[in-house]
């Protein structure tokens, strides 16, 4: 537990920060000493209540909180005082949490994916065993200082693993996990392709193959291309008791209420069934209005170009953006598309 260092006192000092909440602020100070370019991935208490600017006993208090929940590590009295950092669980913690700057969440993202693929390649090349730090930071093409900031998120998730003095290999678990970056890498590859052809049927069914495959990966059912009575639908996606419609479509304009209107007969002829109408190149204002104010007749939720990427390209998933439409609908009256409220 962190115990009070003798010279710090006082009440601390206001900042434009004191309405976020203090563990917040302290992620954010200590996700930034983790990747500064000092070379200390920690840093002094008392400087760390100067920096957020609160009270001395709140700072400690709420790093004592920190360190018992895995977020931050104590470490230990020196010469000038107690130390805290960042623990690599804090660390993804804070970057979930959008709590620090965007710019340099993504880096660190890319630093760590670079670095596994990099080792995903020396193991294919024959070196099971794996490889000294060197060759991989060459490999990967990134600096020293990223790689000993991000292997060690890297190994706390059993991502790669230490065999020897020196060494560092690739785990199976790691292994997955690039084999799955590269999948979405190509689909987004795949997508931005389509967007060259002039066929807007052919871009449709490649649309619904793409997203048929990456909703799949989220353990769904799929089924396309499904045929009923004088009627066909591109998608049947299901979980458990769970059933929607999907409806591909990749026109050179926005999406309009007709369109809407006949892929929402074919939703209310089924009991219990869900829409979802997926557009490349968005929607009308009447199609977000139909949205909005039919939903007695039936839930149809809209998903935007934005949204189609996030799901092939897994930075967002089918599952999660299906659930905050349908909040913002049923309970707000709200149609979200592409993360924004359409009116």
């Amino acid at each position: 537990m962190v115990q009070p260092p003798e010279e710090v006192g006082g009440p601390g000092r206001k900042t434009e920060m004191d309405d976020t909440p203090l563990e917040d602020v302290i992620m954010r100070a200590l996700y930034e000493a983790r990747y500064s370019a000092e070379g200390d991935d920690s840093l002094l208490l008392r400087l760390l209540t100067r920096q957020v600017g609160r009270n001395d006993a709140a700072v400690m208090a709420a790093c004592n909180v920190m360190i018992q929940s895995g977020i931050v590590e104590g470490r230990g009295i020196g010469s000038e005082g107690i130390s805290v950092a960042l623990s690599p669980y804090g660390a993804l913690t804070a970057e979930e949490r959008k709590l620090v700057p965007g710019e340099l969440a993504e880096h660190n993202r890319s630093v760590r994916t670079r670095i596994l693929d990099a080792m995903v390649q020396i193991h294919e090349m024959g070196q099971s065993v794996g490889a000294a730090w060197p060759a991989i930071v060459e490999k990967a093409q990134v600096s020293h200082r990223d790689f000993h900031s991000n292997i060690d998120i890297l190994q706390t998730y059993g991502l790669v693993e230490h065999p020897g003095i020196g060494v560092i290999r690739i785990t199976d678990r790691g292994m997955q996990k690039v084999l799955e970056w590269r999948q979405r890498r190509q689909r987004l590859t795949r997508l931005y392709g389509l967007k060259g052809s002039p066929d807007a049927q052919a871009r449709g069914h490649a649309l619904e193959a793409l997203l048929a495959e990456a909703i799949a990966d989220e353990g769904w059912g799929v089924e396309s291309g499904v045929r009923a009575k004088g009627e066909e639908t591109d998608l049947l996606v299901s979980c458990g008791t769970e059933y929607y419609l999907v409806e591909c479509k990749w026109h050179a304009r926005a999406i309009g209420a007709s369109v809407y209107r006949e892929f929402l007969s074919r939703v209310t002829a089924r009991m219990g069934v869900r829409g979802v109408l997926i557009s490349m190149s968005s929607f009308t204002s009447g199609t977000v209005d139909a949205a909005r104010t039919r939903m007695s007749d039936g839930i149809i939720v809209l998903f935007g170009p934005s949204d189609v990427e996030s799901v092939v390209t897994g930075t967002g998933t089918f599952r999660d953006l299906l659930a905050a439409k349908l909040h913002a609908l049923v309970g707000r009256r709200e149609v979200l598309v592409d993360g924004a409220a359409k009116s």
